[in-house]
């Protein structure tokens, strides 16, 4: 049995809960009315595009943050080994925080492919109801 230290369970813990909080906004944003960017076509605008970045965001965080708890658990265990001036968990937290910017930072093309598709499709056809 591996035993693992204290650093790497509360690392553990702290990611789920924040991949946890990421998953109840998902489904409370969800449970609501449809969205009308998400039914009908609408030029694409940079408020609109930076709200799906975002959502978009909450949402890899909660579907990627637990699968690449092995990777983070590995990259926190390199780290421990180095000798790095500064605090210990700095570059854990910068790597997850690059990990999940790259992932948000993938939804400004999804964005702009969703609202061309959007441009290119009626929206009765696109969701079955024409």
């Amino acid at each position: 049995m591996v035993i693992r230290d204290r650093a790497t369970v509360v690392t553990s813990v702290i990611l789920l809960l924040i991949a946890a909080v990421a998953w109840v906004d998902v489904v409370r944003s969800s449970v609501g009315d449809p969205d009308m960017m998400m039914t009908m076509f609408m030029p694409m605008t940079v408020s609109d595009g930076l709200v799906f970045v975002a959502s978009w965001g909450v949402m890899m965080t909660g579907m990627m943050l637990p699968s690449a708890l092995p990777m983070i658990s590995l990259y926190a265990a390199t780290q421990r080994g180095a000798a790095a001036p500064g605090p210990r968990g700095v570059p854990v937290v910068v790597f997850v925080f690059v990990y999940l910017a790259v992932w948000a930072a993938f939804g400004a093309p999804v964005y702009v492919a969703q609202s061309f598709l959007m441009g290119l499709t009626p929206a009765g056809f696109a969701y079955g109801i024409a």
